[in-house]
């Protein structure tokens, strides 16, 4: 290479590098914005999601749309509400409000009674209340919702209890609404999947017509959708009828095989 090149070809491998460099930004730049708009149409999709009516009905239904669950909530329109809930949370609402807000009844249920507050005696008939309506409840749906409603009663008078009593009282207050809530959490999902299990769908999500909508709803948001089933996973509801023909040709074929 003569000398009188070489500055020039150190002056456009620069140019190389500087024209490369920028063109690597535009790439990050690109890239960026390309990560930035996924990020906002996944976002916007997942919004979509939470705020389609199926979402919403399972949102105040707490349970399927089908028949086996039908008995777990309270029928209005199209609209199913969660009996569990409909029947526990406004009597813990009315009783912590009236506490909270009625002067004579805060007065009522700190004063002396006997041998303790007045609290106290509402605590103990409402738990048995809850406790034999639970035990009790599998003979009669009314019975049930009595055992629900009185829970409900129960769990408002312990954070009373909370609200109200010394440090020894309001642990143990939590203790039983913590405990008590796990338990019922995993009894209700245990039943729920004996419930699935037991039906004529055999747990398959992906076909049950209670859980289809809102279980393809989540699979995009999940991407679970790119990596559906396989046909052999998905339970044989029924068998495709054989025409004539082709009964006569599979005897034939088996037929010939025997001889």
């Amino acid at each position: 290479m003569n000398s009188e090149n070489y500055p020039q070809v150190i002056v456009d491998q620069q140019t190389e590098i500087e024209k490369q460099s920028s063109e690597d930004e535009k790439m990050q730049e690109k890239s960026k914005k390309q990560q930035f708009k996924e990020i906002f149409e996944q976002m916007t999709h997942i919004i979509k999601v939470l705020f389609k009516w199926s979402t919403i009905r399972v949102m105040f239904s707490h349970h399927p749309y089908c028949d086996p669950f039908e008995h777990h909530t309270y029928k209005i329109g199209k609209l199913r509400l969660c009996r569990g809930c409909l029947l526990s949370y406004p009597p813990l609402y009315a009783t912590l409000l009236i506490f909270l807000f009625w002067p004579q009844a805060h007065a009522f249920l700190i004063a002396d009674a006997l041998w303790f507050d007045n609290l106290w005696w509402f605590m103990i008939g409402f738990g048995i209340l809850a406790l034999v309506g639970r035990l009790l409840g599998r003979y009669s749906i009314f019975i049930k919702d009595l055992s629900k409603f009185g829970r409900g009663a129960w769990a408002g008078f312990l954070v009373v209890v909370i609200i109200s009593q010394h440090w020894g009282f309001k642990i143990g207050a939590v203790l039983i609404i913590v405990g008590g809530m796990t338990y019922l959490s995993l009894h209700r999902g245990k039943d729920m999947e004996k419930t699935c299990d037991e039906c004529e769908w055999g747990a398959n999500y992906d076909a049950c017509p209670g859980w289809k909508d809102i279980n393809d709803d989540f699979s995009t948001i999940t991407g679970s959708h790119n990596n559906p089933p396989q046909k052999q996973d998905l339970p044989i509801l029924y068998e495709k009828p054989k025409n004539i023909e082709e009964e006569k040709k599979e005897s034939t074929s088996n037929n010939k095989d025997s001889n």
